[in-house]
């Protein structure tokens, strides 16, 4: 086993790639999105998402597709990890959004992806590189309260969320 301090703080989120050669963090205080070579303790890239979020809360590799997808203060951060280029800014279609503290993915080459904040579960079909990066609705949203965790089903055709006191499975 490695272990090292990667942040002073705390860690919010934390994600390894599909192949294991990189580990994502962020704080929940920072904008900034730090990637680590997981088997030395380096860091490789920092991510800075732009726009107005004031703090990276999770982050989130896709299994299927080269997509890394960072739930921010008020929107989620979608980049191709080819390029490390953002390819979508997915957002919520009200006013206020909200931290998204929870990011889960589809499987596949064009995977779905769900984002949680406090008050809100989204869905987003499309988070691919489109025409331009810019703001994306959800396809799906409905109310719950603090979700602190999602999920797909392997065939991804639901979304699975816990809520408390129970457990909630939501189909499209």
């Amino acid at each position: 086993m490695f272990v090292w301090q990667a942040h002073k703080g705390k860690i919010r989120s934390l994600a390894f790639s599909p192949d294991g050669g990189l580990l994502a963090t962020a704080t929940g205080k920072s904008r900034l999105i730090a990637l680590w070579n997981p088997a030395t303790g380096e860091q490789v890239r920092k991510l800075e998402p732009g726009g107005d979020d004031r703090a990276a809360q999770s982050v989130a590799f896709s299994p299927d597709a080269p997509l890394f997808a960072a739930g921010m203060s008020n929107s989620v951060r979608v980049w191709d990890t080819a390029s490390w280029h953002v390819v979508a800014v997915l957002t919520g279609p009200e006013r206020w959004t909200g931290s998204f503290y929870e990011l889960a993915w589809g499987r596949g080459p064009a995977p779905k992806l769900a984002g949680s904040d406090s008050r809100r579960v989204r869905v987003w079909p499309d988070t691919g590189a489109g025409p331009t990066p810019g703001p994306r609705h959800p396809a799906v949203s409905f109310p719950i309260d603090n979700v602190p965790g999602l999920d797909f089903s392997p065939d991804g055709a639901r979304v699975a969320t816990n809520v408390l006191p129970k457990a909630e499975v939501r189909k499209e």
